[in-house]
This record gives structure tokens, C-alpha cells and sequence, in this order.
């Protein structure tokens, strides 16, 4: 038997075994938007993150390809959660609107360090 039809075969046995992978992951971008917004992106390691997690450096590259593939993934997952935060549904009007913009300028301010992180990433 091949190595992928094993993953595949241990995965699917049981659906709990997905809850927990995804829960994992999600732990795994929590923590890393730490390190990428308090030591930046070089200065970060796949071994401490991993580590923050409590899993091995292989436990974290089971999740992601790499730490680019990682950083994506913390860009895309951070952008979910401030959209489903602040966006998740349509103002009624222009003055909730700019409620909900201070709202988020407050809660980014509250974060220099992953706001940081973003805006050099964005320029």
C-alpha cells in the first residue's frame, strides 16, 4: 500500500479525526500570526511555532507545504476572521458603517504588530 492511500485511509475513518486536524490548523495560524507580527516573517521558525502548538516541526509541514505556504495561509485566515467579524453582514445604514470602520481600526490598533505585519506585506 502506497503512503497516500494509508493518509487517506486514516483520515476518513473517522469523522472526528477531521475535527481535530482542522482545530490543530487553526491553532497552527493562530500562532504563527503571533510570531510573523512580533519577529517577522525571517525571523520566525517553523520549530518555534510547532512548538507553541505543542507538535514537531513535521507535525506543523503535515498541515502546510512550507513557511510561504504558511504565510499564506495566515494571510487568508486572518482576512476570513476580520471579514466575518466586522463584515458578516450588510450595515443598514452609512452611520453603522462607520461604526463598524472605527470598530475595526480599533481592534487593528489594539494589534501593531500583525497591523505591521500586513502593511509591509501590502506594499
Amino acid at each position: 500500500m502506497d503512503r497516500s492511500q494509508g493518509r487517506k485511509q486514516r483520515t476518513t475513518a473517522a469523522r472526528g479525526s477531521y475535527a481535530v486536524g482542522d482545530e490543530r490548523r487553526a491553532r497552527i495560524l493562530d500562532s504563527a500570526v503571533d510570531h510573523f507580527a512580533e519577529r517577522g516573517f525571517h525571523a520566525s521558525s517553523l520549530a518555534s511555532i510547532a512548538k507553541d502548538v505543542g507538535i514537531t516541526q513535521g507535525g506543523l509541514l503535515h498541515h502546510f507545504r512550507g513557511k510561504e505556504d504558511l504565510l499564506v495561509s495566515v494571510l487568508e485566515h486572518s482576512g476570513r476572521q476580520d471579514v466575518q467579524r466586522f463584515f458578516s453582514r450588510e450595515p443598514d445604514s452609512v452611520a453603522e458603517l462607520f461604526t463598524i470602520l472605527v470598530e475595526l481600526a480599533a481592534y487593528n490598533a489594539a494589534r501593531p504588530g500583525r497591523t505591521k505585519m500586513f502593511n509591509i506585506l501590502a506594499a
